[in-house]
């Protein structure tokens, strides 16, 4: 369970909270987490949150990826976090849990929560970055809308790229123009003296 999960972390918390005793910060964290773990076994907890973190739960000890689990240590560690804070910090988490999908997608060529649509596959597999927003905004987003952003992502990048490479491509002209400068000999040689002129 997600409670399970998180309770574990503000256990790792509790030990940090040891070794390093004169931390506070340590302590905040862990009551954070144990309150977040609470609220997500109560009534007000949203389940299509829940449902959205479900496929990303591999087992008790993990949630999402580096980037999920690094949000989560740090819940609570330099702010002061009360219940309100809760719906969106799992909000939150289903955008990195997305995030880290995708990413894995990206570098290992599957995708075992089974989240991903077809058309991310493909854009994983080409190699496209997709910002965090977009699985922010993924959230809310239906098939067709998440479709059409993935596209013009795509567009965006096609662009930069071309404009990075006419970058390259004029810096290395002009480097070439200044090296042919440097190398060739002066044009304008100074006048000779006129002959005699120093003799008489």
């Amino acid at each position: 369970m997600l409670s399970d999960y998180l309770r574990s972390k503000a256990e790792w918390r509790r030990r940090q909270e040891k070794q390093f005793p004169n931390d506070m910060r340590n302590e905040k964290s862990a009551d954070a987490l144990d309150s977040l773990a609470d609220w997500t076994e109560g009534p007000e907890v949203s389940q299509t949150a829940l449902e959205r973190l479900a496929p990303h739960q591999h087992d008790a000890d993990t949630l999402g990826g580096e980037r999920t689990w690094r949000a989560v240590s740090r819940y609570g560690y330099q702010n002061i976090v009360v219940t309100d804070h809760h719906p969106a910090f799992l909000d939150e988490l289903a955008a990195l849990c997305q995030l880290d999908a995708y990413n894995h997608a990206a570098e290992q060529g599957d995708d075992p929560t089974g989240t991903l649509e077809d058309f991310e596959m493909e854009a994983a597999a080409e190699g496209l970055t997709l910002p965090r927003r977009y699985f922010e905004l993924r959230l809310d987003l239906s098939e067709d809308e998440m479709r059409e952003a993935v596209a013009d992502h795509r567009v965006r990048a096609a662009e930069r790229a071309e404009a990075e490479a006419e970058a390259r491509k004029a810096e290395a002209e002009a480097q070439k123009a200044e090296a042919e400068a440097q190398a060739s000999p002066d044009q304008d040689p100074p006048p000779e003296s006129p002959a005699g002129a120093a003799g008489d």
